[in-house]
């Protein structure tokens, strides 16, 4: 099993693809007709995340002054594994739905011009897999780093994908009159089998 220098890396290296596929891809999206979520309130969360990820990667020795403990690797390799499985699984979910949603995605609640309703692959079952995947990866980063960050960061990317579920089944029903409530009925968001 990887040291504790080792999981972080994984851990940190996996966010970095999402954050990157993230970055190239949102070049090829369409238009936004209709935003319902504000600049400010992207930037702040992007900010963020910028700033936790930073602070718990570059600079251990100050979350360790913010969150009252130096961040350690649990001493269970099952744990350790668990999580990294986690992480892993949670962020190529993540990916596998941002393509799948191809030029209708969007990094902020939106409606898009000519907005198609996907209901397909990891949209079947889950109507935003994009939330599942990020939070699995989230829980996943908790248990292989034990970093206090990552439980901030759970916490905090929660509560907004909450308000977001909100605002985006908001959007979906007032456009999607016909269709949407039907697919509301037969998928959960964004955690499978329960909500």
């Amino acid at each position: 099993m990887p040291n504790l220098k080792d999981v972080n890396n994984l851990v940190m290296g996996a966010w970095l693809v999402l954050l990157l596929f993230w970055f190239f891809s949102a070049a090829n999206v369409k238009r936004d007709v209709r935003k319902s979520y504000g600049m400010r309130g992207r930037s702040l969360t992007l900010v963020r995340l910028i700033l936790a990820l930073a602070l718990t990667y570059m600079f251990p020795a100050v979350t360790t002054k913010i969150f009252g403990h130096s961040r350690t690797a649990p001493r269970d390799v099952a744990m350790r594994t668990a999580g990294l499985v986690l992480v892993l699984g949670g962020i190529a979910l993540a990916i596998w739905a941002r393509s799948h949603l191809g030029k209708n995605w969007s990094s902020h609640p939106a409606l898009k011009e000519n907005h198609e309703l996907i209901t397909t692959g990891p949209y079947s079952t889950i109507r935003h897999p994009i939330y599942t995947g990020m939070l699995t990866a989230f829980i996943g980063s908790v248990f292989a780093t034990m970093a206090p960050f990552w439980v901030y960061l759970l916490v905090l990317m929660a509560i907004t994908f909450v308000y977001r579920v909100h605002v985006e089944e908001g959007i979906m029903i007032r456009n999607f009159p016909d269709t949407y409530p039907n697919y509301k009925l037969r998928t959960k968001a964004p955690i499978p089998f329960l909500w």
